[in-house]
Order: structure tokens, then sequence, then C-alpha cells
């Protein structure tokens, strides 16, 4: 599911898609320069959630800023992406889910 804001993805995240969540595992791409609410203030709001703090987040972003990197990584991201790296059409980034997904033993809830 996509999401055009991060207040939308909240919504979303605390309201219908809860329950699931709850049962399944999840993987989430965050894009730190989405509009209005940043990517740190998201990943502040899920790790506050009982629930959605168990998200597996990569955060994906233009920054190559050190700060940056430190602040997301100090709130669990899976990994630090940028985009200027990940090739044409973010290939990259499609190739890494698809393993990610693949290989990475999730919890049971």
């Amino acid at each position: 599911t996509r999401f055009p804001t991060a207040e939308t993805a909240l919504a979303a995240l605390h309201g219908p898609l809860k329950r699931q969540l709850q049962r399944e595992p999840y993987l989430m791409l965050v894009d730190f320069n989405a509009p209005c609410m940043g990517g740190l203030a998201f990943l502040d709001a899920l790790r506050a959630d009982p629930v959605l703090c168990r998200s597996i987040v990569f955060a994906l972003t233009g920054s190559d800023n050190d700060e940056d990197k430190v602040a997301a990584y100090h709130r669990r991201v899976a990994g630090y992406l940028i985009k200027d790296k990940l090739g044409p059409g973010f290939r990259a980034l499609k190739d890494l889910v698809s393993v990610y997904s693949q290989a990475v033993l999730f919890p049971v809830s």
C-alpha cells in the first residue's frame, strides 16, 4: 500500500491496517523527504506505538548527512538508502526488498 503523506500512512496504520499488522510481518519504505511530517517524526510515531514499533523500516532519502543517518539508525531503521545511489528507476531498491523479504525470517506474532 502506498500513501501520499506520512499523516495518511499513520492514519491507516492506526486504523484499518493495525489489526492486520498484528498478525503478519511487514516492511515499510519511508521517504524521509515526504511533505509535512518528516521521516524522523514518522519513525518516532511508529516506535511509540506498541504494535507499530515492530515495523521493519527502510529509510529512503536524498540526504547523505551523517547526522541524519545516525538519527535514523537510532530509531532502529533496517537500512538507510540514498536515492541517488539506487540506480535508474530505483532498480536496486526493488532487488533489495525482494531479497530481504525472501531471505529474512520474520517474527511470528
